[in-house]
């Protein structure tokens, strides 16, 4: 282990950052410079509430790794860690939403370190059932690496939607959340979690507004594909019951 893990795990801060910035200052001069050290200095600032000296590390970093796309594409989930770790939500969520988008080949070929920045963050964040596709994608790399790029960034895009309705859906804003569950369903339509999540959203809103023929046969639609996909999951159950009550 060395000094500057040393030093964190006893709250030096003072000996993490002198042993972080040497490591970063060898590093500008070195072929085998490691963005790891400038990430683990971004972290350690924000950890720290010094969100200023965070960004500047993360501004210095990307301009000595302009040429490396893998190091720069840690240094945007880093960005958002550190953005959530200082208390900035909106914009953690905005920084993660541009680095998922900029993924491409296989997430296993990845250095481990940006592996498990990538699963931290996206666990921080709340996002579970990204982070489980996001392990699932670096276990077992598809062998087509162009398929595999377009299915990811659609995959992660629409699950990504996922949660973000269900956030809308939380906060009462069902109607809205509709909208968005319907999108992300149509897009991942053997996805069993969104389209339970739309029929959820939209029975609520019947439930809440009184009788909607349309809304109604939308929730029977998802309800079938659900039904399809495990008709023994206990929400989806639970959804049906709450559907023979609305019809």
């Amino acid at each position: 282990m060395g000094i500057a893990q040393v030093a964190i795990q006893n709250n030096d801060f003072s000996t993490a950052e002198k042993s972080l910035k040497r490591a970063v200052n060898h590093g500008q001069h070195s072929c085998f410079a490691n963005i790891g050290d400038n990430m683990n200095l971004v972290k350690l600032y924000a950890d720290n509430g010094k969100g200023k000296q965070a960004i500047q590390t993360i501004t210095a970093a990307r301009k000595n790794y302009k040429k490396d796309k893998k190091a720069l594409l840690h240094t945007q989930f880093v960005e958002s860690m550190a953005q959530h770790k200082l208390g900035n939500e909106d914009k953690a969520r905005e920084v993660f939403q541009q680095a998922i988008s900029n993924i491409s080949g296989n997430l296993s070929e990845i250095p481990v370190e940006l592996q498990n920045d990538l699963l931290a963050i996206t666990e921080d964040l709340g996002e579970s059932e990204l982070a489980e596709a996001l392990k699932e994608d670096i276990n077992n790399p598809s062998e087509d690496e162009h398929a595999n790029t377009e299915e990811m960034t659609r995959k992660y895009h629409y699950l990504l939607q996922n949660a973000k309705s269900m956030r809308l859906y939380n906060a009462k804003h069902i109607l809205e959340s509709i909208k968005v569950f319907e999108d992300a369903a149509q897009n991942l339509p053997s996805r069993l979690s969104i389209n339970m999540n739309a029929a959820q959203a939209i029975l609520i809103y019947i439930k809440n507004t009184g009788h909607h023929q349309e809304l109604l046969d939308k929730a029977r639609y998802y309800l079938d594909i659900s039904q399809n996909l495990d008709k023994n999951n206990e929400k989806y159950q639970k959804l049906e019951a709450i559907y023979s009550g609305l019809s």
